[in-house]
């Protein structure tokens, strides 16, 4: 069969540039949870990759009674029943028997040997070491070592260490653990280079030059000032205590953008319900879905289908950020959109989330990009251009608007928006534009002097 060259043009190669790094970062998310480096049931948790070599990050854990060389095959069986590449089976196989050839056999020091000589072979060294060790089989993840974390000394690795434990203790979700761990590691790397290696010799200075720098500004030395404030309240810890004064107690930054108008919405309401609309029907199911309920798009995107009660016509799930349960009205144009993708459009598949991949990836159905969806149509019908601000937030925010001026009181919007809080709720409507201009007073009929807007 002949071939056909297909000519692409610059942008359409830099459109699917985006879409595969997008892709990519789905796919990879389960590498930079740092919750997984205190989780003993990850690779992270039990093995760090320094810039010296392998160590084992507990060696007080119990350690498999089986011999390597008893158990390797096990190893190839998994390997052959989980489809792993054929390149990969080939490599692991030089590998083992490098590993036998040096006599390393549950010695760390002799793997470490083998890094040394081919550091190329690094994950799979990685692999067998963790088998060798813990009976732990690949699972195709690697243990990364490119976040500041790797390179703290131990006495900083072990209070970000701790300060996970606790914030997994008083029921924090992982992923603003992980946000606030990798915070804090980047500001222990910080004070490490400025050879400050214990916190008792942290001046405020440090932590002003730090936030001074042009990397980071008032909000990242907040989060770390949380991380940190956790554990010392709940362990009492003195040293920590100490330095908490260096920090904000508060967060005060708050960022102005143009609001999400009622123009905005309008257009983006008739692009969906257009019949010439591009999107397919999941990506006009879930941006219907934000826009007419204010879902965060982690939360549309975690979205079971036992969450939806067709007879009810409701929507019940606990949110992922406040781990707070919710019910929603099932509207009729939001449910009969998503009964649509649901029955014409949704692959068959057994995974409990609504919404998945058009197709498989890796030989599976993965989950979505719900910025890219949200954002992609923003860039259709033509709304939220020339570098404003996007997202799916912004519709989040539009929905406790248009509540507002509808005439429901604050407190409905909080219970709609699922906020602990209905002092949160007032954030989301302190940012629009046209709202506070209403609010005005003209100073027409007072007596100013133009004096007033000069100046020499």
């Amino acid at each position: 069969m002949a071939q056909i060259e297909v000519p692409i043009s610059f942008s359409g190669f830099c459109y699917l540039l985006g879409i595969t790094r997008r892709l990519f970062a789905v796919l990879n998310t389960q590498y930079i949870m740092y919750t997984d480096k205190i989780n003993p049931e990850h690779p992270e948790g039990r093995l760090l990759i320094l810039p010296t070599g392998f160590q084992l990050k507990d060696p007080s854990l119990p350690i498999s009674a089986i011999p390597l060389h008893e158990k390797a095959a096990t190893l190839f069986r998994h390997l052959e029943k989980n489809h792993f590449e054929v390149q990969s089976k080939e490599r692991m196989l030089k590998v083992y028997k490098d590993i036998c050839d040096a006599k390393a056999e549950r010695d760390i020091g002799h793997y470490n040997k083998l890094l040394k000589d081919m550091p190329e072979e690094r994950k799979f060294l990685s692999w067998w070491l963790l088998f060798d060790y813990y009976d732990m089989l690949p699972d195709g993840r690697r243990v990364n070592t490119s976040s500041a974390y790797y390179k703290l000394t131990p006495y900083y690795r072990d209070i970000v260490d701790n300060c996970m434990r606790e914030a997994q203790e008083a029921g924090i979700r992982d992923l603003t653990t992980s946000v606030e761990a990798s915070m804090t590691s980047s500001f222990f790397l910080h004070l490490q280079t400025a050879d400050i290696h214990t916190l008792e010799n942290l001046q405020e200075r440090h932590v002003r030059d730090y936030t001074r720098s042009g990397r980071v500004g008032p909000m990242v030395a907040y989060r770390i000032s949380v991380f940190l404030r956790r554990y010392a309240y709940r362990t009492g810890d003195a040293t920590i205590w100490s330095i908490l004064h260096y920090f904000p107690k508060e967060l005060r930054v708050r960022k102005i953008y143009e609001a999400f108008t009622h123009e905005d919405r309008e257009k983006l309401e008739a692009f969906l319900l257009s019949e010439e609309c591009p999107l397919s029907k999941r990506d006009r199911a879930i941006i219907a879905l934000i826009l007419y309920t204010g879902m965060r798009g982690c939360d549309v995107r975690d979205l079971k289908l036992k969450n939806i009660d067709w007879t009810k016509s409701t929507i019940k799930f606990r949110q992922g950020k406040t781990l707070g349960d919710v019910i929603l009205p099932l509207r009729p144009i939001v449910g009969n959109l998503i009964y649509e993708y649901v029955i014409m459009e949704r692959p068959q598949c057994d995974k409990e989330e609504c919404f998945v991949s058009m197709r498989k990836h890796s030989g599976k159905y993965i989950g979505l990009s719900i910025p890219y969806i949200v954002n992609r149509a923003y860039d259709l019908c033509g709304i939220r251009q020339d570098g404003v601000r996007k997202g799916p937030h912004l519709l989040r925010h539009s929905m406790a608007d248009e509540m507002v001026n509808a005439g429901n009181d604050v407190t409905m919007v909080s219970k709609t928006l699922g906020h602990l809080s209905p002092n949160t709720s007032l954030g989301y409507m302190s940012s629009n534009i046209e709202q506070l201009r209403a609010c005005a007073l003209s100073i027409e009929p007072y007596p100013i002097t133009h004096k007033l807007y000069c100046h020499e």
